[in-house]
């Protein structure tokens, strides 16, 4: 919601939600809607828009992807 102004980048709610999803669904620096495995295996695709949000979330809070 942020680009949309609901609510600024540096709000700690904002800051701490997009930590939350890159930590819980990241992997190898791409986001994928879970990552745990399910009746047809572990995810094998990401989703690349969703990754490009990451990407100007970290920006927009100040921070990095490492790794």
């Amino acid at each position: 919601m942020e680009p949309y102004g609901f609510i600024n980048a540096k709000d700690e709610k904002y800051v701490l939600t997009v930590k939350a999803i890159e930590k819980d669904v990241c992997v190898d620096g791409l986001m994928y809607r879970y990552k745990n495995e399910d009746d047809f295996g572990l995810p094998g695709s990401s989703f690349t828009i969703c990754t490009f949000w990451l990407i100007s979330s970290l920006f927009a809070i100040g921070g990095t992807k490492k790794g």
